[in-house]
């Protein structure tokens, strides 16, 4: 299309030019001496070149790179709880967590007391708890035994 109205405007031109090597105005001028069709074809041109200029300006606008900067993606903001530390206090038991003890093992511990002369020890803890052998001890009353035997020194 650009070419198209360029070779337009060459034309007219030389039209124009042709017309002015001749001299002779007189066939282009109206009653009143006015030049119709110089006048006529100098509109043409005008519309032409203006025509022209804005499709330049419309293919140079097409073609320009523009620079442009690059897309950021922002990154979310997760908001979070201050981290705070308290001290670290260590906890003393207050009760002595207990085993679960069998029978046998109490048995193995309390033979060990006997054969290290731990006798009298071992007849005091059953006087204790109201019995003369370990087999007559009720088994929840297991932990309560091996707790006494620990106090007194007995390995369990």
């Amino acid at each position: 299309m650009l070419e198209e109205i360029l070779n337009k405007i060459n034309g007219n031109l030389e039209r124009i030019a042709n017309v002015l090597e001749m001299g002779d105005l007189s066939n282009h001028c109206n009653s009143f001496g006015e030049f119709e069709e110089l006048s006529a074809t100098s509109k043409f041109v005008n519309k032409s070149i203006e025509e022209a200029s804005k499709l330049i300006t419309s293919v140079q606008n097409q073609n320009t790179v523009v620079p442009v900067a690059p897309i950021v993606q922002p990154i979310p903001v997760v908001p979070t709880e201050p981290v705070t530390t308290a001290p670290v206090v260590p906890t003393i038991p207050t009760t002595i967590v207990q085993e679960s003890f069998t029978q046998e093992q109490l048995a193995r511990a309390m033979s060990n007391a006997v054969s290290a002369g731990k006798m009298n020890v071992i007849q005091g803890i059953l006087n204790q708890l109201g019995v003369q052998a370990l087999t007559q001890i009720k088994p929840e009353d297991y932990n309560k035994l091996a707790v006494m035997l620990k106090e007194a020194g007995v390995e369990v």
